[in-house]
């Protein structure tokens, strides 16, 4: 039976948690800079960066293993020659990787690459002070986080920022964050990392952009903040989202949903967000999740929901969240914080609702059944052949198309969707592995 909330919606690539001290919990009276593994003046690499222009965006790329992705992130965005500084915070280092990463000019000579060793993201409170860490770190006047699995889309990314330019009340927006997936047979070596698209969504999280983000008032907007799930690959103003992950790092959540959630609602209290649905900033691949969303998910990854919810902290995460963010919106506005609070948990029970039932509602009982007595079917309906996938593509470019994108835009997404498909099933980035396959050695 499947523990992992079956919502993919959130973030897949962070650090776990083991449910014992020993695991090295940080000591949040010791700087972080003395758990680094070396002097990070001699661990961050940049990579000859000839264009006249300094980057306006950094890209926030955690890793935690799957070398292969990595390597497959960074030769699809230096084929696309991306103008944006790479920023890749590794919390699980292993040679040759990281030999290959902090000699990235000689790989992705196009790509200023800036590469630091961290400690093994062996609990969440490392995962979070490794990412704050990292923020603090951003000197461009955006900043988007990544995962290694997904493939960033340069033009919705340039609009963004083009839109938050003149807006300063804006902290954050984003583009459409469109999920695909990979056909892989299940004898493929090398897993569902290459072969020809075979899903594509126009949305891979839950499709809401409501008006209340862009209100004028704080808290419609982080009423409104309950239904969006597009935050985290957003681009933001830098020191806003160093904030956030510095409190998330504070409150040391045991599970990533309340954290994740935490930080919507909290960016809502600093400012204005908005989706532009009219561009794609993001592809983000189905299937590759590594879904610890619990402290005690590596641990024990086959255990039940039931399991991880007993032994981690998810009503007192909760509360820990309502209560930072009613007191808030309470100094901004100067209601009453309890008030403010009572109101968020009223917000608050359609999210654990639907948590608890995207693990025991009919359909999640019907998928865990399936995996558990027909083990091998369940993988065939992930990994067959769709020949929808045509119509599918179609399909996004479609909705993109009435939701307003110029045809100029139009263009410049079928494009990326050109070069996305090329690092995924072309026979150059399969050259590129079989002449650096001792890079992707564990």
């Amino acid at each position: 039976m499947s523990s992992v909330y079956s919502g993919e919606a959130f973030h897949p690539d962070c650090g776990s948690v083991e449910s014992s001290p020993t695991f090295g919990m940080l000591d949040r009276n010791r700087p972080l800079d003395t758990y680094l593994l070396s002097d990070p003046r001699r661990t961050s690499h940049a990579a000859p960066f000839t264009r006249k222009m300094e980057p306006r965006l950094t890209i926030v790329l955690p890793l935690k293993g799957r070398p292969l992705f990595t390597l497959r992130f960074l030769w699809h965005a230096n084929r696309a020659r991306m103008p944006f500084r790479f920023l890749i915070a590794d919390g699980q280092v292993r040679p040759p990787l990281m030999e290959t990463l902090e000699n990235s000019r000689e790989l992705f000579p196009h790509l200023d690459i800036e590469y630091i060793r961290y400690p093994d993201d062996a609990n969440w409170s490392r995962y979070f002070a490794k990412m704050h860490d990292a923020l603090q770190r951003v000197r461009t006047p955006y900043v988007m986080l990544a995962d290694n699995d997904d493939f960033l889309a340069p033009a919705g990314i340039e609009s963004c920022m083009e839109f938050l330019d003149p807006r300063p009340d804006y902290v954050c927006c984003a583009g459409g964050i469109a999920g695909f997936s990979v056909y892989a047979p299940l004898s493929a070596p090398s897993g569902k990392l290459l072969g020809p698209i075979n899903r594509m969504t126009c949305s891979y999280t839950p499709d809401s952009s409501p008006e209340g983000v862009r209100s004028d008032d704080m808290r419609a907007r982080v009423q409104s903040g309950f239904h969006c799930y597009w935050f985290f690959y957003s681009v933001y103003r830098p020191r806003a989202l160093e904030l956030v992950w510095k409190e998330i790092m504070e409150m040391d959540f045991s599970n990533f949903h309340v954290g994740e959630l935490y930080g919507t609602l909290r960016t809502l209290t600093l400012g204005k967000a908005r989706q532009d649905q009219t561009v794609t900033s993001y592809f983000k691949q189905s299937d590759t999740a590594v879904g610890w969303h619990w402290a005690t998910s590596e641990a024990a990854p086959s255990a039940s929901f039931v399991y991880h919810l007993l032994r981690s902290r998810f009503s007192a995460d909760c509360s820990a969240m309502i209560e930072r963010v009613s007191r808030a919106v309470a100094e901004a506005d100067g209601s009453d914080a309890e008030e403010i609070a009572e109101q968020l948990r009223l917000f608050a029970e359609p999210f654990v609702d639907q948590i608890i039932r995207n693990n025991y509602g009919l359909t999640a009982r019907t998928l865990q059944s399936l995996r558990h007595y027909a083990p091998s079917v369940s993988e065939w309906l992930k990994t067959r052949y769709r020949p929808s996938v045509i119509l599918e593509k179609r399909g996004v470019r479609d909705r993109l198309r009435r939701n307003g994108a110029r045809a100029s835009y139009l263009a410049e997404f079928q494009s990326e969707l050109a070069r996305m498909e090329e690092a995924l099933n072309g026979r150059e980035f399969r050259d590129f592995l079989v002449h650096h396959t001792d890079a992707t050695v564990s």
